[in-house]
């Protein structure tokens, strides 16, 4: 799910994820590199997720859309 999370962020939570990932390019990282670093601090909620969606057996996709959707991410 976490190559899914940039998709999913909004707003400031958006911005920050580019600019992070902008700061680690800038530093020398390849661009990739870059975005699996910078997307680590949106991708942690995910744990939660999945957590979720076991117990519940809805899939951990639909947990995240409606979390994100609650969010406002």
């Amino acid at each position: 799910m976490t190559p899914h999370v940039p998709a999913m962020l909004r707003g400031v939570e958006a911005e920050r994820f580019v600019e992070r990932t902008r700061g680690f390019v800038e530093m020398g990282a390849p661009e990739d590199v870059a975005r699996d670093v910078a997307v680590l601090l949106d991708a942690f909620p995910l744990l939660d997720v999945v957590e979720i969606a076991a117990r519940t057996r809805v899939p951990a996709d639909e947990i995240a859309r409606m979390a994100a959707t609650r969010t406002g991410s």
